[in-house]
This record gives structure tokens, C-alpha cells and sequence, in this order.
């Protein structure tokens, strides 16, 4: 079942404050104890808010940001309508761990 975009999917127990994912301000914080299981919590957060992958979306691209000595995983997505955006998300808690 996919949700409007404008309608963050319920945080899960690895996923803490933040925003919608659209901005580096306004990154899901991903909360994990390492990073395999920080990236899990970042493809189900996508998959939560857009459906399944390959199907309802497919990864582009994905690289990590440093600002100013903060993490930040982006993965640009491409929607099944064509449509692409990046979804942002602040990975401090797990990265290199």
C-alpha cells in the first residue's frame, strides 16, 4: 500500500526524529547500532512511504554527505511515474560502526 508523499510512513523502532527525508534539514534520523541495520531502516523507510522496490521505485544513486562533521546517506530514487527525488537521512548513530 503506498501513501502520499506529504504523509511520512509511523516511525519504526530503528528510526527517530527528523523530518520527511526531502532535505539535509529535514532527514529521517536513522537510529541503529550498526550500519547493516541502519540500512535496512533507510530501504524500509522508503519502502514504507513509495512500495516496493524495483516495482514502485528504483535506486539511482546513493552517496554519503559530510557537513560539517555530520553524516548524512542520500539515495535518489526514481518512482514508477518517472518521477525522481533524493531521500535524505541522518545516519550519525551507526556510521562506520
Amino acid at each position: 500500500m503506498q501513501m502520499k508523499a506529504d504523509q511520512p510512513p509511523e516511525k519504526s523502532q530503528s528510526l527517530n526524529s527528523g523530518g520527511d527525508g526531502s532535505s539535509m534539514e529535514r532527514a529521517v534520523v536513522i537510529n541503529a547500532e550498526n550500519s547493516p541495520a541502519g540500512i535496512r531502516a533507510e530501504y524500509e523507510y522508503i519502502a514504507r512511504l513509495y512500495g516496493r522496490r524495483n516495482i514502485d521505485w528504483r535506486l539511482i544513486r546513493q552517496f554519503i554527505i559530510n557537513c560539517e562533521g555530520r553524516y548524512y546517506d542520500v539515495l535518489r530514487i526514481c518512482l514508477s511515474n518517472g518521477e525522481e527525488k533524493p531521500v535524505w537521512f541522518d545516519i550519525n548513530s551507526f556510521f562506520g560502526k
